[in-house]
């Protein structure tokens, strides 16, 4: 685990996780602890509906983890703090705004409500107990289905 302290920045802490994902993640993505395959504590997916409760954190701003085709490969995950540059989708975002995990997609996106962390009959429900994001940008208009931005973020999955 690696703590940036607040010397040149917000301070954020890391972990290292590898990719277990058969392409790659760019910075900024959503990501679970794997416990469906591999159950190691360090392999990272894109979060699924089992697997919403174990959400790690996001790529770190710049990391790539892996290539097309190639999983295994270590880097970085950000575990707390601020983000640079997170993958947001869904409706008009405003600063606070609570951003959770997706089955299979590779962004957070509003909670509804704050129940549980739950994707069933497309309705998304949080607890605020659990891991999130926080938006920090205004303004965010993104269809899920077509996104290609990334926005500041506070991550808090640790």
């Amino acid at each position: 685990m690696e703590i940036k302290q607040l010397t040149k920045g917000p301070e954020q802490v890391f972990g290292v996780f590898k990719n277990g994902e058969a392409f790659l993640l760019n910075g900024g993505t959503p990501v679970a602890v794997d416990y469906t395959t591999d159950a190691d504590g360090i392999t990272v997916i894109l979060p699924t509906t089992a697997m919403l409760h174990a959400f790690a954190g996001c790529v770190r701003d710049g990391e790539v983890m892996g290539t097309s085709g190639q999983a295994n490969e270590l880097g970085l995950v950000q575990l707390y703090g601020h983000h640079p540059g997170v993958y947001i989708a869904g409706s008009t975002v405003t600063p606070g705004a609570m951003c959770i995990p997706v089955n299979a997609k590779s962004y957070v996106t509003l909670a509804t409500t704050f129940v549980h962390a739950d994707s069933t009959a497309g309705e998304v429900t949080f607890n605020q107990d659990l891991a999130y994001v926080i938006a920090g940008t205004t303004g965010c208009l993104i269809a899920t289905s077509v996104f290609g931005s990334t926005y500041r973020a506070f991550i808090r999955a640790m």
